[in-house]
């Protein structure tokens, strides 16, 4: 298990710096898609939760499906 705490703050900074770096990588014509489940959805998309642990999946969507 993570030491990380993720709260709303700074999971939603967390994910603006992913986003940088994968322009960064990438370029911003290829699009990405992130998909966050269980406690990082429920931390971002309601407020009866204060705090996760882990970030279950973070998913981009492939350069192969625009090609």
């Amino acid at each position: 298990m993570s030491d990380t705490l993720f709260t709303r703050d700074n999971l939603d900074s967390c994910l603006k710096e992913l986003a940088k770096e994968f322009r960064k990588i990438n370029g911003s014509r290829i699009p990405a898609e992130i998909i966050l489940i269980g406690g990082a959805s429920v931390l971002i998309n309601y407020g009866f939760r204060e705090m996760t642990y882990m970030v279950v999946m973070i998913r981009f969507q492939s350069l192969h499906a625009y090609l």
